[in-house]
Order: structure tokens, then C-alpha cells, then sequence
């Protein structure tokens, strides 16, 4: 298994309108930090369907 990407990364031929959820937040208890869904689909480049 590699983790090393096999292919140069290109820009979205097309853009993907973002999902309102809300300010959805994941939270785990005290010590980890509040996650935003929608700072997870910026960072990750995923839609909103996947999250």
C-alpha cells in the first residue's frame, strides 16, 4: 500500500455548489476540538454529499 498520490492533482473541471448544514458541528468530548463540517469539505475537496 502506498500513500504517495500517483497522479498529479488537478482543479475541478467543474465547481460544486457547497451544502448548507447549518454550521453542523462534530464534537468528541472535551479534549478534542470542535470540527465544522463544512471546514472538512474545504480542506478535503468534497462535497456535501459525501459529509
Amino acid at each position: 500500500m502506498s500513500l504517495v498520490a500517483g497522479r498529479t492533482v488537478t482543479p475541478s473541471a467543474e465547481d460544486v455548489p457547497d451544502t448548507d448544514d447549518g454550521g453542523e458541528k462534530v464534537t468528541a468530548g472535551s479534549f478534542w476540538p470542535e470540527i465544522a463540517l463544512s471546514d472538512v469539505r474545504m480542506e478535503m475537496r468534497i462535497n456535501g454529499a459525501v459529509t
